[in-house]
């Protein structure tokens, strides 16, 4: 199985790639938003490395088996200075992006570790981080490392938790989020106000809200002790390039829940293949009390089911 390599130094080159990419994106079983070509330039606008290499991998048809986006990361790792090989899109992903067509696994993963091996002199190490679980890429690319002389270490790091809509509807209003507390919350809210939940999918309907949420995310994380990800504009400016590149193909939702016509809790979720990443959450302090961004999601099971069973 032949594999032609072509090696993309820019994020901004790979335009004419797009439908390939697309294309390729259907044809993976284990898929995600993370996988998207939006995402990936998303991530490499906001955040510019001098190292990119977006690998392109066609066999003897000249369609895509694989694209594989890169980039080499400079800082200090486990108390050292270092540059790591990584996949682009990390580490603002839940999964790395790692596109490769069913059963070309093998040779895909022979000719990526021939790639950094010829690359040798640009890392210390490589780290290919957040393989979704079960991935078949993953063995593969473990057995082609050894036969090049590298050590390899694969140890599970993520617990992502996933809820089916099967699992949704069978829990219903009295699932495991609508506690006693809960309700408690959202009986003392009413005193305030209605309560709504509203998704917003449009990118100008995100973006007026965008500045609200970096604020509540900053200041929740400064009630803790901790600097938010959102005070640094570089990761704020990663936010709008989602957002810009995203809703335009209807993969990311704003969801805010309000109460007496007051935004009190937004989540901001990428959508793709009929999945819902619940990527990031904020609420105002001042709601703090009431557990708003648990009684977002409460609220939305709520309403799913009032829906079914009208």
């Amino acid at each position: 199985m032949s594999l032609e390599l072509e090696v993309i130094p820019s994020i901004t080159n790979c335009e004419t790639l797009k439908p390939e990419w697309d294309q390729l994106l259907r044809s993976c079983p284990h898929a995600t938003v993370f996988n998207t070509f939006a995402w990936i330039k998303a991530n490499l606008l906001a955040f510019q490395n001098s190292d990119t290499w977006v690998l392109a991998f066609r066999h003897s048809a000249s369609a895509l088996a694989a694209v594989i986006p890169l980039v080499v990361r400079r800082g200090r790792r486990y108390f050292r200075g270092r540059r790591w090989v990584e996949l682009a899109g990390l580490p603002y992903a839940d999964y790395g992006s790692c596109l490769v067509r069913p059963g070309w696994e093998a040779p895909v993963a022979e000719r990526l570790v021939g790639f950094c091996c010829s690359k040798a002199a640009r890392w210390d190490a490589i780290y290919l981080d957040r393989f979704e679980a079960g991935t078949p890429f993953l063995g593969q690319l473990v057995s082609a490392a050894r036969n090049h002389g590298l050590p390899t270490t694969v140890r599970e790091t993520n617990h992502i938790r996933r809820l089916t809509k099967q699992e949704f509807v069978a829990a219903g209003p009295r699932g495991r989020h609508s506690s006693k507390s809960l309700r408690k919350s959202r009986n003392r809210l009413l005193e305030q106000g209605d309560i709504s939940f509203e998704v917003y999918d449009q990118a100008e309907q995100i973006l007026e809200r965008l500045e609200t949420f970096y604020v509540w995310h900053v200041e929740r994380f400064a009630a803790k002790g901790l600097r938010s990800p959102l005070a640094d504009p570089q990761h704020r400016t990663f936010y709008r390039h989602i957002v810009e590149e995203l809703a335009p193909q209807g993969q990311i939702w704003l969801s805010v829940l309000t109460c007496g016509g007051r935004a009190i809790a937004m989540r901001f979720s990428p959508l793709f293949d009929g999945r819902l990443h619940l990527y990031s959450t904020c609420f105002s302090e001042a709601f703090a009390r009431y557990s708003p961004s648990m009684l977002q999601l409460w609220t939305l099971e709520l309403a799913s089911h009032l829906r079914r069973n009208t």
